[in-house]
């Protein structure tokens, strides 16, 4: 390990910012997933429900956000900026007003209680409108809001996992980690292709990132820039990237490394890196996989609150290795991998042992 970028990173920030919203993510989505279950309710939708993430369906998933991603690489370099921004926004709206209402039935059916139908389309009303608004006018908002509906469609969306079998999830998640290096590693890559597109651009995309803004007086020589952990809202998952501040949202699923200036003098460069605002923007398919891999070591039958508790510390360890991978290699890198595939190990082993 290289102690010298261990010491520069600002851990003490990382932690706050970024480790306690994402371990509060995953608790909510995996008491979500274990108090308030999404069961079919008949025979024939449970058997269409455990046939609908299969192998075969995955690896059609997959290929439909193969050509997704290159679909919206080509929008960008065609500077369609406005039809990706209503695309994410459209998605938006529905995540919150369909999944939002069928998740908030079912949290009442729970709970017995009895709501009134208009009050509660109301209230699913100005529950999107507000989310909507943190999301696309953050300068309206309080941040902590902007923070909090990040976290809550990160829970949505991994609540819609929460029906589905151990082995067929587990399955989908480890070939998501596979497809996300390729992606990311390989020179045809549609994530690759993405990152060049942004920096080449330099157009910045909303609504796909939850931001951590590092302070410059913790630490003036932290090694770190501009890190995001990013992802295309077509594939619902996102890599880390590390840029410039003029691209302060970008839709790729890796860790990626650009200078803030050309200059050949490593003096100047390190001047520049220490006087820079650095920034963390963590993609909400990140968060969303990370949180359906902490679910089903909840709810799944061998599964419990230690295996929970085992996967969680490991998703999150896994997450800090990524930035520190980023700090200390400077080049793309995909996110998923270490967070994924390490926690499914630590599920099996805690489950065989316990």
């Amino acid at each position: 390990m290289d102690l010298v970028t261990w010491n520069l990173l600002p851990w003490k920030v990382l932690f706050i910012e970024l480790v306690l919203p994402v371990t509060a993510c995953l608790i909510l989505s995996s008491l979500s997933a274990y108090y308030i279950p999404m069961t079919p309710t008949t025979v024939e939708e449970e058997k269409e429900l455990k046939e609908s993430l299969s192998f075969t369906n995955s690896v059609i998933i997959i290929l439909f956000m193969t050509v997704m991603t290159y679909f919206i690489v080509w929008l960008y370099r065609s500077n369609c900026f406005s039809c990706i921004k209503y695309y994410i926004m459209f998605s938006m709206t529905i995540l919150l007003s369909t999944i939002g209402a069928v998740y908030f039935i079912t949290l009442f059916n729970t709970l017995n209680i009895v709501i009134n139908p208009i009050l509660f389309y109301i209230f699913i009303a100005i529950f999107t409108i507000t989310g909507l608004f943190a999301i696309f006018k953050k300068d309206w908002m309080p941040v902590i809001v902007t923070k909090s509906y990040y976290i809550i469609i990160s829970v949505l969306m991994s609540w819609n996992f929460s029906a589905f079998d151990l082995y067929p999830t587990f399955t989908f998640l480890f070939m998501l980690s596979i497809y996300d290096v390729l992606a990311v590693l390989s020179p045809c890559g549609p994530l690759k292709k993405l990152i060049q597109a942004m920096k080449l651009k330099k157009k910045p995309l909303t609504g796909l990132f939850f931001e951590v803004k590092l302070d410059n007086s913790i630490n003036s020589k932290e090694v770190v820039k501009d890190v995001e952990l990013a992802v295309v809202e077509e594939v619902k998952y996102h890599p880390v990237s590390q840029v410039d501040d003029d691209v302060n949202s970008q839709t790729t699923n890796t860790i990626a490394d650009v200078d803030s200036s050309n200059s050949s003098s490593n003096n100047n460069n390190d001047n520049n890196k220490a006087n820079k605002l650095k920034q963390i923007q963590l993609g909400l398919g990140d968060l969303v996989f990370y949180s359906v891999l902490t679910n089903q070591a909840l709810t799944s039958p061998k599964g419990g609150i230690v295996a929970f508790i085992c996967c969680s510390i490991t998703v999150l360890l896994g997450l800090l290795c990524t930035i520190y991978l980023l700090a200390k290699y400077r080049q793309p890198l995909p996110a998923l991998p270490i967070g994924i595939v390490s926690g499914m190990l630590v599920y099996f082993i805690v489950t065989s042992v316990i």
